[in-house]
């Protein structure tokens, strides 16, 4: 039987002030301290899943979901339903260049190696470019492969399933959206198929 992940350290100290509440959305300006001089990509230094943990920490303090939950326990469940520190350390960053004021360089710069910053780069999605089309290209790396899948796993849970009264039509396409990316990224549908399915649904 597989062994779940490992729990980081970092998480075992962590504690959440539910006093905090602050709305969903951009995260207030992280501060991480500066990487040393010595750190390397490919040297015994690179940057751990430990330093990925502290980084989402301070990116998403005080940011509540739309359930009203500190967001952070949502790139933390992300990681916890992959394998590989490699893939775990993307899980745990997926959402901080996206929506938190933190810029890719500033997170390469702690020293994660190459492997884990193009996943990261891949699971960052710019507003710019189309759902289906940033799908697709995570589809191509295993490790942004993997993290997508779980984090569609955890949009797509009963707990965080979120259909309200005056938005239903948008939420169900969003549940959607979740449900053929899935399915394209488990095999299930072909890219010709995905693609035209998403052009139907508007996604």
């Amino acid at each position: 039987m597989a062994q779940s992940p490992r729990l980081p350290a970092p998480l075992l100290a962590f504690r959440i002030s539910i006093a905090d509440n602050v709305p969903s959305g951009k995260s207030p300006p992280a501060r991480i301290a500066p990487p040393s001089a010595t750190v390397s990509r490919k040297g015994p230094t690179m940057a751990t899943i430990d330093k990925a943990v502290e980084i989402a920490a301070q990116a998403h303090a005080g940011v509540k979901d739309k359930q009203g939950q500190p967001y952070l326990l949502h790139p933390i469940r992300v990681m916890m339903g992959v394998s590989g520190e490699a893939a775990q350390i993307v899980a745990v960053l997926h959402d901080v260049v996206e929506d938190t004021p933190l810029t890719f360089d500033e997170v390469a710069a702690v020293g994660f190696s190459d492997e884990v910053l193009e996943a990261l780069r891949l699971v960052t999605h710019e507003k710019e470019v189309p759902y289906a089309d940033y799908v697709i290209a995570c589809k191509a790396n295993p490790i942004a492969r993997q993290v997508k899948m779980s984090d569609l796993r955890d949009n797509s849970s009963l707990s965080r399933l979120l259909l309200r009264p005056d938005r239903l039509v948008s939420d169900s396409q969003r549940m959607q959206k979740y449900l053929l990316s899935y399915r394209f990224l488990q095999d299930e549908l072909s890219e010709a198929d995905y693609c035209r399915l998403m052009v139907d649904l508007k996604a």
